[in-house]
């Protein structure tokens, strides 16, 4: 992957299961080839919205085996697979499964459940690129890892780890941005659809976006505002964004949804994403059909049956 195939908007995509937990394989094929025809760049998979933190490794194999095998049809598309895990044993396992099936760009969080100091982050990386030294990493940095990198340490990983090629920071600050940038002229950042208009100015040219497979003509009409710097279009696609955020997502978040599940109810009521993406792995719930409904009207009256899929 060079510096250009991260470039643009990034599909994580979210799993579907059937009623017995079995990957949905042909789903995940249909909803990949779906999000490459509407738009976007790139594609990945197991991040959060995609569960890493709840598949078995059986589980986790057939998603990277169904993943790899579609996105071979798409060479001009970006790939990764996230590999996240609970422990570096685990998170070293799940790459080593990764690059057997051939995706060697890896979106890694930190291992979750006990906050890492920084020298136990430096030996983590340590031990990551030891093992895989043909691999580039894209370090997703989330809070829910129970912290979030600093800027010193982010020097220091820059540094020291050349094939860290890139990041996803869902809302960094444009300082930060700054200095990664001057730090590492070719590294990549993938942000969150809520910071993406404060961050392009910096130089931020990627996004994460959930939307993409709920909204994918919102997005991709704010990406094209973006790229030709057209202001009005600009204001036009964030006053959109904002609409989703209050209007739509709000009243869900009432009845219990979070990011993530949230996300997957947005792409059930669009109609972007079949049915059989309603099923979470447990212990987390899963999407409830009435509500699916009750967003799809919600969606109808606050941005017009133009942004619905039968």
């Amino acid at each position: 992957m060079n510096d250009e195939d991260i470039k643009g908007i990034w599909s994580g995509v979210p799993m579907p299961w059937t009623d017995t937990e079995q990957l949905d394989r042909d789903a995940l094929a249909r909803t990949i080839r779906k999000c490459v025809d509407t738009g976007c760049h790139g594609v990945y998979v197991a991040g959060t919205t995609g569960e890493f933190h709840a598949m078995s490794e059986a589980q986790f194999a057939d998603v990277i085996e169904t993943f790899v095998g579609e996105m071979c049809s798409h060479p001009t598309i970006g790939a990764q697979a996230g590999c996240g895990g609970f422990s570096q044993r685990q998170v070293c396992e799940r790459i080593r499964l990764a690059t057997g099936a051939g995706c060697n760009d890896i979106q890694l969080p930190l291992p979750g459940w006990m906050p890492l100091q920084d020298d136990e982050i430096l030996t983590f990386f340590d031990v990551v690129t030891g093992r895989f030294p043909g691999v580039h990493l894209y370090l997703y940095d989330n809070a829910q890892c129970g912290r979030l990198i600093g800027e010193p340490l982010w020097m220091r990983l820059l540094e020291r780890f050349p094939c860290i090629a890139g990041a996803k920071l869902t809302d960094p600050t444009p300082e930060l941005v700054r200095s990664i940038i001057q730090m590492r002229p070719t590294f990549n950042i993938l942000g969150g659809e809520p910071s993406i208009v404060a961050l392009w100015p910096h130089g931020v040219r990627s996004i994460a976006a959930w939307i993409s497979y709920a909204f994918p003509r919102l997005i991709g009409d704010l990406w094209r505002a973006l790229e030709a710097n057209d202001v009005a279009g600009i204001a036009a696609g964030s006053d959109k964004l904002d609409i989703v955020h209050t209007q739509i997502k709000d009243p869900m978040r009432a009845l219990g949804y979070r990011e993530g599940i949230m996300d997957r109810l947005m792409g059930l009521a669009s109609g972007f994403l079949e049915p059989t993406f309603c099923r979470v792995l447990p212990p987390w719930r899963s999407v409830d059909p009435e509500h699916v409904a009750m967003a799809r009207q919600e969606i109808q009256i606050h941005l017009g049956l133009d942004h619905l899929f039968e």
